[in-house]
């Protein structure tokens, strides 16, 4: 796990896609790598995998999300859109820190197709990603 720094994604319809991602972030921290999770959508912080990850060495998780996302012409939409823009600022912060060895931005594909944030934002964010640990 100490290769070329890569990015993956994990879209899709359906079940999964947080189950893979955080499987990944647990087979880093079996490597001793220090791992961040952001969850985009999610806000209740009574789940499973919240309770399991609050009991690893090494992996720290935030949710910044307010749930179910409503269509944009409802009134709560741009409460929803406000967390999605403060998740990708704190994602921004996390990855350029160079603290950690994996960030997951758990969610990041459905708040971009929800409208929440600019896809090219994410895309902006992605080369400034650090090459190593601790490097910008």
């Amino acid at each position: 796990m100490t290769e070329k720094p890569r990015i993956l994604l994990f879209t899709g319809d359906g079940k999964g896609k947080t189950t893979a991602a955080l499987g990944m972030a647990l087979r880093a921290t079996g490597h001793g790598m220090k791992v961040f999770v952001l969850q985009f959508i999610k806000q209740d912080d009574t789940t499973g995998e919240i309770a399991a990850i609050r009991s690893i060495d090494n992996i720290e998780i935030e949710q910044t999300g307010k749930g179910f996302v409503p269509s944009p012409g409802n009134a709560r939409f741009a409460d929803h859109r406000e967390a999605a823009e403060a998740g990708l600022a704190r994602a921004t912060d996390v990855i350029l820190s160079g603290d950690y060895d994996l960030v997951v931005l758990d969610e990041i594909c459905i708040t971009v197709s929800r409208a929440l944030i600019a896809e090219q934002d994410v895309l902006d964010l992605l080369p400034a990603c650090p090459t190593e640990r601790g490097s910008r």
